[in-house]
């Protein structure tokens, strides 16, 4: 017997909705659509490129960006602006009638990408296609230079009525193809390092069991990368046996030590060679240090960098030269240096009288910026001194006669505060001279900014930018004077975390400094190479002569001579034991939870939180010394004191003698933690009751559940599968109930 066709065409439509409601519910079951591949696309705002504004007649911005090494922008690059143009009410014109003429210039690398016609538009957008020829980098020092300019016409009928910004989010399209690097030593720190507005990170490799010489060099040639990178790499410690393969496949390397420590070198091709566990090539003496460096084996836009020589005194003065960024290379071999010999010459206090010469700035330094420009100069001052009474700054400058007077200024300004300015004249167009009292008040230990804001406006309101020149020049003849005297004891006890790096960096050498780390804790390496390079971004040129230590092991005169940054856990540090009793905020013994019993306001925290500490303290062998403990409870909480130093935002909110530092947070001075509570068991949904005894509460105690970023909350009811099953079951057999109906209604009319 045959089946109704209606009732089967029922059933096969039944079936079709089922299958689309699946395909509905669950599109993560159905097979996945093809991908498009698509060029990656930037902000202004995610590249570090601020968003600016033009105004008329005449009116320029640049914007340098780079990638990061081996990857060149490709084919098919696209400019994106998001403009907005707003005309200022001009008394006497009436911009309603006017036309509004003038264009926006686009360059890429000094070549015109577009000429965009001016519009009264408020918003608009609009997209550029970069040509081929213009993606060719400056040969400087690899980066692009975007600049966009506002032309008006030069009969000034809207004078200075236009304002064009750009917005923060206008964007850059970047294909990209892979490139090669080049092992070149005269372009560091370069490729490792190209300013790019993406991450760029490096792996230093050290040996397993370094001993103290040997990690002191990899300290300084953390300072180097620090100084020549303005701390911007991204920089971890690696121990050589713990260096995985997806490690050193996907990073730039920097090997400090001798070649018996690094089985890894003999898979790179090395302009010196390892033979025997010793680096061999011509003219390299056994005490010689030696710079090399090569593309590396494993990933051809990666570098492998290696600091070292065959014995510790070697890798000693490669690491100070890396650092001081001199290598003497030969035209033929420019990825090898051998390094016989670094002067150290011993810091004294700095002349009463420096020229800026003195002070690194050797040759005449020129703003020629319509409007506000500054010019930025620094200075260190020992932390064991202070400044006497009539220290002052006198300039030698000179500057361009077709200036108006009653608008055009210099102010100067110490370390932020405003210490005089002048106005310009006829008289003052020769080179001339001016000088201004630097309180002592607004000196300060360590790096002192000395900031020259010239204020140059033209004669005429109405001109072209491109063709007025207007200019300020400094010469190196100017000069600092400075008297210095011994700081009190009371002087010195009334610096605070608020003066750090001050108190190190007073030294430009790091030479009164010494770090102190354990030796069985990896991790304190890692975060003492973090603070090194912050630290030394704060110090001149001079060679780095900074020491390390091991806890439990560091020599008198080191205590004597030098201040102490120590890193670690508390309950592991046998110096802390020492250290106890002068603690801003003690602890009890095998405990790494910090506790200072005077604070007014108690914190409670979960055992399992990750804090750090910052405790500043005079050394009790030596009261014309400090110490600065950089502790954690926890290695995540080491890690995360290290932040309230090399964060700009954080270590800005630095004071007192004791900080806490958690969840991007600083707590500073009367701040403490009580001792945590055992925490109850909890289970999921449920609150443990509160605890009578706790005055506030800084981190959720009561959570038992923490997610990864990125993580989901589960759907609460059936998983999403076992739901859709049962769904086709009930539908089937709604199916089959209605075949099985009709198939019984068609016997019975028979």
């Amino acid at each position: 017997m045959m089946i109704d066709k209606q009732i089967v065409r029922a059933g096969w439509a039944l079936l079709i909705v089922v299958a689309v409601l699946a395909a509905t519910i669950s599109p993560t079951l159905a097979a996945p659509a093809a991908q498009v591949a698509t060029a990656p696309s930037f902000t202004f705002e995610e590249m570090g490129l601020s968003g600016q504004e033009l105004s008329s007649p005449s009116d320029r911005e640049s914007f340098f960006f780079s990638l990061p090494a081996g990857q060149q922008i490709a084919s098919g690059a696209e400019l994106t602006l998001n403009l907005r143009t707003l005309i200022l009410d001009t008394p006497g014109v009436d911009l309603a009638e006017e036309e509004l003429r003038g264009a926006i210039t686009i360059e890429l690398n000094n070549q015109i990408v577009a000429n965009l016609p001016l519009t009264g538009d408020l918003e608009r957008q609009v997209t550029v296609t970069i040509p081929d020829s213009a993606l060719v980098s400056q040969p400087v020092d690899g980066r692009h230079d975007l600049s966009i300019g506002l032309q008006t016409p030069t009969d000034c009928a809207f004078g200075d009525a236009i304002r064009v910004s750009i917005g923060a989010n206008s964007s850059l399209t970047l294909p990209t193809v892979a490139e090669p690097i080049s092992a070149d030593l005269t372009i560091l720190p370069r490729p490792i390092f190209q300013r790019s507005f993406l991450p760029e990170t490096a792996i230093v490799v050290v040996p397993d069991a370094p001993s103290a010489e040997e990690l002191r060099a990899v300290m300084i040639v953390a300072a180097g990368l620090g100084r020549t990178t303005g701390n911007q790499l991204g920089l971890t410690l690696r121990q050589s046996s713990e260096l995985t393969a997806a490690e050193y496949a996907a990073n730039h390397l920097v090997f400090v030590g001798t070649p018996a420590a690094f089985p890894l070198l003999s898979e790179i091709d090395l302009p010196a060679s390892v033979a025997d566990a010793l680096f061999v090539t011509p003219n390299l003496e056994a005490n010689d240090g030696i710079v090399q460096a090569a593309v590396s084996p494993w990933d051809e836009s990666k570098l492998a960098l290696v600091i070292g020589g065959n014995i510790e005194a070697g890798v000693l003065k490669a690491a100070q030269a890396f650092a001081l960024n001199q290598l003497l290379l030969v035209e033929e071999r420019r990825d090898l240096a051998l390094i016989a010999d670094v002067n150290l010459t011993a810091e004294e206090n700095p002349p009463v009288e420096r020229s800026f010469a003195d002070l690194g700035y050797a040759t005449a330094r020129r703003t020629s910026s319509v409007g506000f420009s500054s010019l930025f100069y620094d200075f260190t001052l020992p932390v064991d001194q202070i400044a006497a009474d009539e220290a002052y700054v006198e300039l030698a400058f000179t500057h361009a006669a077709l200036m108006n007077y009653d608008s055009s200024s210099l102010t100067v300004l110490l370390n932020g505060n405003t210490i005089g300015g002048l106005r310009f004249s006829d008289d003052t167009v020769d080179l001339s001279q001016a000088r201004f009292l630097m309180p002592r008040d607004a000196l300060r230990p360590g790096r002192n900014e000395l900031q020259l804001r010239a204020n140059l406006n033209p004669n005429d309101g109405c001109f072209n930018r491109e063709a007025v020149d207007l200019w300020l020049s400094v010469w190196p003849e100017s000069r600092i004077s400075v008297p210095l005297e011994p700081a009190t004891d009371q002087m010195l006890r009334s610096l605070g975390l608020g003066e750090y790096p001050a108190m190190f960096t007073s030294n430009p050498s790091l030479a009164t400094t010494a770090f102190v780390v354990d030796q069985d804790d990896p991790n304190s390496w890692n975060v003492a190479a973090q603070v090194v390079a912050s630290i030394a971004t704060q110090s001149n040129g001079a060679p780095v002569d900074l020491v390390v230590a091991y806890d439990g092991a560091v020599p008198e005169q080191v205590l004597q001579e030098r201040n102490l940054v120590l890193f670690g856990q508390p309950s592991a540090l046998s110096l802390i034991e020492e250290l106890n009793a002068n603690l801003p905020a003690p602890f009890d013994a095998g405990s790494d939870q910090a506790i200072d019993r005077v604070s007014r306001v108690t914190f409670r925290l979960a055992e399992r939180t990750d804090v750090g500490y910052l405790q500043l303290l005079l050394a009790p062998w030596n009261d014309q010394r400090v110490v600065l403990a950089v502790l954690g409870r926890s290695a995540e909480g080491l890690e995360t004191a290290s932040q309230g130093l090399t964060r700009g935002v954080l270590r800005s909110q630095l004071g007192g003698n004791f900080a806490i530092v958690i969840d991007e947070q600083i707590f500073i001075g009367g701040t403490r933690l009580a001792v945590a509570a055992p925490e109850p068991e909890v289970t999921a949904g449920t609150d443990p009751a509160p605890n009578a005894t706790s005055t506030a509460i800084l981190t959720d105690t009561t959570q038992p559940i923490t997610t990864s970023p990125g993580a989901t909350a589960p759907a609460s009811g059936p998983p999403l599968l076992l739901a859709l099953v049962v769904s086709v079951l009930v539908m089937l057999l709604i199916v089959g109930g209605v075949v099985g109906w009709g198939f019984y209604q068609r016997r019975r009319t028979q």
